[in-house]
């Protein structure tokens, strides 16, 4: 008699107790309906932003572990800056706002689940193309035992609020920009120089703090470093 082998019981049974993974929720990372009243408009990037491209996300495998995606997040960014008065129509907004998840730090297993979601956004002037603001954002997030027992479900619901509380920070970053006159960030290669050494620093910053792996920076300083080079010989 053929006895089953024991590993494919085990993870049947895992599979039975826990169900399927599934994405990070669009709905649960998308800025709470109260920000309507927290985020009045006031300011001058009020219906001036449009959604651009969302890179670096993961698609979930049902048989792993809950991942944030690139249409999950980007549909998610599109509602919080709609929820907050910043989104514009594309033949009416001033600037497009980029994203790229560079990384979500996720742990194997625990009772507390904390997720760290890391992305570079960068705000993009239309009329001339150059990067007018950027920033990259770390935000932690924990789910604990007491909101969900299942740990598939648990890592979910940390995705979700690492992502929400990632976009909130940027909404905040976004509020908080200082543009003078209205509605003009000095769209020139001059300020897109200035502002690229900051974005390195902050590059190294979140290496130094193994937020990012060692390739994701390589990656990504050698694209910020060729932009540089670029602006500076025009």
């Amino acid at each position: 008699m053929n006895r089953a082998n024991p590993l494919l019981v085990l993870a049947v049974a895992l599979l039975v107790l826990n169900g399927c993974a599934t994405p990070a929720r669009v709905s649960e990372m998308t800025i709470p309906a109260d920000s309507e009243v927290t985020y009045r408009g006031e300011t001058p990037l009020e219906n001036a932003i449009t959604m651009g491209e969302v890179t670096g996300g993961d698609k979930t495998n049902p048989l792993w572990t809950s991942e944030i995606g690139n249409e999950e997040f980007q549909l998610a960014l599109f509602n919080s800056l709609e929820k907050t008065k910043l989104f514009s129509q594309a033949d009416a907004a001033q600037y497009t706002l980029d994203a790229q998840i560079l990384s979500v730090k996720q742990p194997i297993f625990g009772l507390s689940l904390e997720v760290v979601t890391t992305v570079a956004y960068e705000l993009v002037g239309r009329k001339r193309g150059y990067q007018v603001w950027g920033k990259t954002i770390s935000s932690p997030y924990t789910a604990k035992f007491s909101d969900h027992f299942i740990a598939m479900v648990r890592l979910k619901l940390a995705n979700e609020g690492s992502g929400r509380e990632n976009i909130k920070q940027l909404i905040d970053a976004l509020y908080a920009l200082q543009i003078d006159p209205p509605g003009d960030l000095s769209l020139d290669a001059g300020t897109a120089e200035s502002r690229l050494p900051d974005r390195i620093k902050e590059l190294d910053t979140l290496h130094s703090q193994k937020l990012i792996s060692d390739e994701e920076y390589a990656n990504l300083k050698s694209l910020l470093t060729d932009k540089l080079e670029k602006l500076q010989a025009k």
